[in-house]
């Protein structure tokens, strides 16, 4: 009796911490990115210049970087509730996960801070990016795309989760590697969803 009273307890925590609201709220956060994006290319007309400093552009990166972080400080929540993710290619796939999560959210940053001032300075670098910089945006979206497909194969194996689920964060990892806007939106959907279940 202890010992179910006590996983009760330990369930209630998990789903009651912090961590598993951010990891909640990561869906509603990147579908309010995906909107406010979609309303900035309807304002700009898809100006790629104009796009930079739009405000709903810049409330796509905030609600983008919001919804980045959420699901950062949520990733120990997933492999709390989830015991697949705390061991062999589970926890390879959470690890590579993690930090593709953080990488990307760095990229959010740069959107969100570092574009619309580079927009009236240096247009054309504003609307072509930095190599350099380039190159690390699209190595960030490779690493969390490759681990949130692993987490997404994993959990598949398990079958301890909802297969509609499940296969909703395997397509979201494949479009988080894509070259779209607010690519990981289906993604953080998906993650938020799957926090909701036990």
């Amino acid at each position: 009796m202890s010992s179910i009273t006590g996983s009760h307890r330990r369930t209630t925590q998990t789903e009651g911490s912090g961590t598993s609201v951010a990891l909640r709220a990561s869906g509603p956060l990147a579908a309010i990115a995906l909107v406010a994006f979609v309303a900035s290319i309807v304002a700009t007309e898809g100006d790629p210049l104009e796009l930079a400093t739009s405000p709903f552009s810049i409330a796509a990166s905030m609600a983008g970087l919001a919804a980045l972080v959420a699901l950062s400080l949520g990733m120990t929540d997933l492999a709390a509730r989830r015991p697949e993710l705390r061991h062999g290619p589970g926890q390879v796939g959470w690890a590579i996960a993690s930090v593709g999560t953080v990488l990307a959210a760095g990229g959010q940053w740069t959107q969100l801070f570092a574009l619309p001032g580079l927009a009236g300075p240096a247009p054309d670098l504003a609307v072509n990016g930095i190599g350099s910089v380039v190159a690390g945006y699209i190595a960030s979206y490779i690493v969390l795309g490759v681990g949130w497909l692993l987490v997404g194969i994993s959990l598949l194996r398990a079958g301890s989760a909802p297969r509609a689920i499940v296969w909703t964060l395997i397509v979201g990892a494949v479009l988080s590697i894509a070259p779209l806007p607010v690519r990981f939106a289906v993604l953080a959907v998906a993650v938020s969803l799957l926090a909701r279940r036990r």
